[in-house]
């Protein structure tokens, strides 16, 4: 509660305020307007979801709510008790600062057949003091009926909307050159419900805004600087924007997703190779050499056939499907059965070969695709980044990640050079120098409308820079845990007392009667 030196000998206003504060069912911290603005007082006396600010007032405050317009000024109930019943509160409810707050309400003293009374008044879209009726306890017991919701009706107003068409797939221009996209169509039922319209005012660039030097730009910037009410887009929500600006919760989840270009596919000579992996061509080779040559040892030595060569011939034409003379190595039992098995594994490679190659013939085999972020940046890929997506290049940068750190340095921002950036980008993509860095949705909304979903695709990992959860996040949920199995703990001890005294309650009630 905020008071000047004019209104602290008033007798009736502590019983106002102290239905005021019940009402809205938060605590109450008392300051005069020179000591709140005259000390460092913590933010949240001054802004919260929760906060009822009360300012009692004899004398006009704008002066004071002036000095206090800053980023720690933003009560989300505000009561504005005025003493005065000549004072002029029309132009005082009007202040910016007074409309930040959710919720307001008004008391002015009015005089009626000789008996002062107060006046309820709120804010409304559609009238700027609207009256709530005179002031009683009773009628206003409940945090409703003192906080009315002051944005359920706008009166058929029409809202100042600053957007950029090249929002894909949210926003796109039409052929009929109206912004069309899933942000419209949510603003168009919003409208609907709470009675308003909306004129649009386009971007010729996806510049939501940022703040430099103290001053923003971009749709951001037409808010504060050239009276616009309210920018719908899928812009990030940052430190700056949250401080000046209201934000309702997203509706959109976004990641952030590398393009990148398919490698060319591998020779068609290569495809007799590759239905088989290096590894099992290296087992392929190293068994037949090892089946081949034993053989021709063994009957050299055991039987003195002096022709090894031959011996080796016949092992390797079954092979690669030739028929041979075996009746001189058949003759031998056990070389019979050796053959015999060698026979059998080559017919299941053969069959495994024959029907892999089809399907590497039929079906072009492409090299190793980059699927993570650890390979894109051990690559010679360049990660490049357009305007109005910068602030993913500041969160790799800022990030504990070694790899996402590795990136930021990496990124290519500088596109002045380029007519059409996002032109040149795509063409260093397709030219496998380049990956294109943005959100999931706009980069498949990208691959569609360019028809490059066969000569590019998206990585797997997808560029999460507010970390994974971990333990600092989740403790909460273990010192439930905690807490749960303490209390089971102790609970079941204590049935194990009562239980026991129980026991010796009974036996010693049954031992005196006996």
């Amino acid at each position: 509660m905020v008071s000047d030196e004019h209104s602290q000998h008033f007798p009736d206003v502590s019983q106002v305020v102290v239905a005021a504060a019940g009402a809205s069912l938060t605590p109450v911290f008392l300051a005069t307007q020179y000591s709140l603005l005259h000390t460092s007082t913590p933010s949240h006396h001054t802004k919260g979801s929760h906060l009822t600010a009360i300012i009692i007032f004899h004398r006009d405050p704008t002066a004071f709510l002036l000095v206090a317009d800053n980023k720690d000024w933003n009560p989300s109930y505000l009561v504005l008790f005025c003493l005065n019943p000549h004072l002029n509160t029309t132009s005082l409810i009007v202040q910016p600062v007074v409309q930040r707050s959710e919720f307001i309400l008004l008391l002015q003293p009015q005089e009626r057949a000789g008996r002062q009374s107060f006046i309820a008044y709120t804010s409304l879209p559609t009238s700027t003091r609207a009256p709530l009726g005179v002031w009683s306890p009773e009628k206003f017991d409940t945090r409703h009926a003192l906080f009315p919701d002051r944005f359920r009706n706008f009166g058929g107003q029409v809202l100042k909307v600053p957007v950029s068409c090249y929002d894909e797939p949210y926003l796109y221009l039409g052929e009929d050159g109206k912004c069309n996209g899933g942000n419209s169509d949510a603003l168009q039922v919003i409208g609907d419900k709470y009675n308003f319209t909306y004129k649009v005012t386009l971007f010729d660039t996806v510049d939501w805004g940022m703040k430099e030097n103290g001053t923003w730009n971009g749709m951001l910037g037409d808010i504060i600087y050239n009276n616009k009410d309210i920018v719908i887009s899928s812009s990030k929500l940052t430190t700056d924007s949250f401080s000046d600006f209201d934000f309702v919760y997203p509706y959109w989840r976004l990641s952030i997703a590398v393009l990148l270009c398919v490698p060319p596919p591998i020779p068609k000579w290569r495809s007799i190779l590759y239905p088989f992996s290096v590894m099992l061509w290296c087992l392929i080779l190293a068994s037949t050499i090892a089946a081949a040559s034993l053989l021709a040892c063994l009957l050299h030595y055991l039987h003195h056939l002096s022709d090894p060569t031959d011996i080796v011939l016949k092992v390797v034409s079954s092979l690669l499907g030739q028929s041979m003379n075996d009746s001189r190595v058949l003759v031998f039992s056990w070389a019979r059965v050796w053959l015999i098995f060698w026979w059998v594994a080559v017919d299941i490679l053969a069959a495994a070969y024959m029907s892999n190659l089809v399907s590497v013939l039929t079906v072009p085999v492409y090299p190793h695709r980059i699927q993570t972020l650890q390979e894109l940046a051990e690559s010679d890929i360049i990660p490049g980044i357009l305007g109005g997506a910068e602030f993913i290049h500041q969160d790799l940068l800022q990030s504990t990640n070694q790899v996402y750190q590795t990136l930021g340095r990496r990124v290519y921002l500088d596109f002045t050079n380029s007519e059409n950036p996002a032109d040149f980008l795509l063409s260093q993509v397709q030219s496998g120098t380049q990956g294109y860095v943005d959100s999931s949705d706009y980069i498949i909304a990208q691959q569609i409308k360019r028809d490059l979903v066969r000569t590019t695709y998206i990585m797997d990992e997808k560029i999460r820079v507010t970390g994974v959860l971990n333990l600092e996040h989740l403790q909460g949920a273990f010192i439930a845990l905690g807490l749960g199995v303490g209390l089971a703990v102790f609970t079941l001890l204590l049935e194990c007392v009562v239980k026991r005294q129980y026991d010796a309650y009974l036996h010693h009630h049954h031992h005196h009667h006996q």
